[in-house]
C-alpha cells in the first residue's frame, strides 16, 4: 500500500505543462516595505519601468514585478489592506496549453475562471485567470 501511495504521489506531482513565472504582484502594508522591495529588486538586477508614490513596476527582461503599497482611505482614516502575493502570471507554450490547463486542472477541480474562456488582452496575450482559495489571482497566458 505504501508503495502504491508513493507511485500515485509521483504521478500527481509529475509536471503536465511546462511553464515559467513571468509576472507577480506583491501588496505591502507600509512605505518602509515598498522601499525595502525597491532596494532588493534593484540590487538583484531588476530595473524600474514605472513608478508612483504607492506602486513600482520592475522588470529583469524576463519577469515583471509590481510592488504595491495597498491601503484604503476612508472618512475615519487610512487602513492597510491584506498584504502578500496578490497576482501570479505563468506563461505556457501555446494557446492550446492554456485551454488544456483549463480542461485538465481547473475544470477537474471545479475552479471557475474569472475571465472569458481564452480572453485575448490588448497586448495580444491569450489567457485565463482564476482565484486560489486565498483569493490570489493566477493567470495562465500564452502569445
Amino acid at each position: 500500500n505504501e508503495e502504491k501511495m508513493v507511485r500515485r504521489r509521483a504521478e500527481i506531482t509529475k509536471p503536465q505543462i511546462r511553464s515559467e513565472l513571468v509576472f507577480f504582484k506583491i501588496d505591502v502594508g507600509s512605505v518602509e516595505s515598498l522601499t525595502f522591495f525597491k532596494d532588493l529588486l534593484l540590487h538583484l538586477g531588476f530595473k524600474i519601468t514605472f513608478e508612483l508614490d504607492h506602486q513600482i513596476h520592475f522588470t529583469n527582461g524576463q519577469m515583471g514585478v509590481v510592488v504595491h503599497h495597498c491601503f484604503h482611505v476612508s472618512g475615519s482614516g487610512i487602513y492597510v489592506l491584506d498584504t502578500g502575493i496578490n497576482t501570479l502570471f505563468f506563461k505556457v507554450d501555446s494557446r492550446k496549453k492554456v485551454d488544456e490547463f483549463n480542461e485538465k486542472f481547473l475544470k477537474v477541480r471545479r475552479i471557475p475562471i474569472t475571465t472569458n474562456d481564452g480572453e485575448i488582452s490588448e497586448e495580444g496575450k491569450y489567457s485565463i485567470f482564476f482565484k486560489t482559495p486565498e483569493r490570489i489571482t493566477v493567470g495562465i497566458i500564452s502569445d
